[in-house]
Order: C-alpha cells, then structure tokens, then sequence
C-alpha cells in the first residue's frame, strides 16, 4: 500500500514539474538547469522536480513488484 502512494506522490511530482516547463521556453529551461546545478538548487528546479519523480515511480514499482 505504502508503494502505491509513492507512485502516486511521483506522478503528481512529474505533472507538477511537467507542466512549470511547458510555461517556459526551451532556452530559459536550459538555463535554469545550469544555474539551478551550479547553485545547488536543483531539486526546486522544474526538472529535478520531473527526475525525482520518475525516480520515485520507477523505485515504486520495482518494490511493488519484487
């Protein structure tokens, strides 16, 4: 059970992240990686926002299924 909400804490995590990018131009995101990676704000970023929460998805369904 506990599997399941994090899948579902992952997906909410990668469409929250999915939709900041979409508001943005490609440049401006290629930008805001590099300075959120330098800066070490990566993880408030949009894309380390979508990453965590395919990481969650994916760490989710492996223990869901194992």
């Amino acid at each position: 059970m506990i599997m399941v909400i994090v899948i579902f804490i992952g997906i909410v995590m990668f469409a929250l992240g999915l939709t900041m990018i979409r508001k943005k131009s490609i440049t401006e995101n290629i930008l805001d990686v590099i300075i959120d990676s330098l800066t070490g704000t990566f993880f408030f970023s949009e894309v380390g926002l979508m990453l965590f929460g395919l990481l969650l998805i994916v760490l989710g369904l492996v223990e869901l299924f194992n």
